[in-house]
């Protein structure tokens, strides 16, 4: 009988590195997006106009707080190189800088901390 493969991929195939050091997260989101202007004027025939603005990706990672790491390994405020890998192939990569770092703690659980992340720089997509 011949096995049966998965028509979509799964979230443990994707990862985050921050400096060169994979973070213990459980989630990542981000917004790969650009702004846009509107140019619409008198002689648009009632028509919009937009242009391209400005290209960013932000967003934000759910960590494990390690107890054998302690602390996050960055400083809010700083710009480290930084990846994000969807399922082992498609992968973002951009600097970031690191704008919070927010701990969380749950009685019945564990530690965690969620680090939020803006764009700067150019953004490159790799398949």
């Amino acid at each position: 009988m011949a096995a049966i493969t998965s028509t979509y991929h799964s979230g443990y195939q994707g990862s985050i590195e921050v400096d060169n050091v994979a973070l213990p997260a459980r989630s990542w989101q981000a917004r790969h997006s650009v702004t846009t202007a509107d140019v619409t004027n008198l002689t648009s025939s009632g028509a919009q106009e937009v242009v391209r603005g400005v290209e960013s990706m932000n967003g934000s990672a759910v960590c494990s707080w390690k107890a054998t790491s302690g602390a996050p390994a960055f400083v809010v405020g700083s710009i480290y190189a930084t990846e994000l890998i969807t399922n082992g192939t498609q992968k973002y990569s951009f600097n970031a800088l690191i704008t919070e770092v927010a701990p969380s703690l749950d009685v019945k659980g564990d530690i965690t901390y969620t680090v939020s992340f803006m764009s700067t720089g150019a953004i490159t997509v790799a398949s």
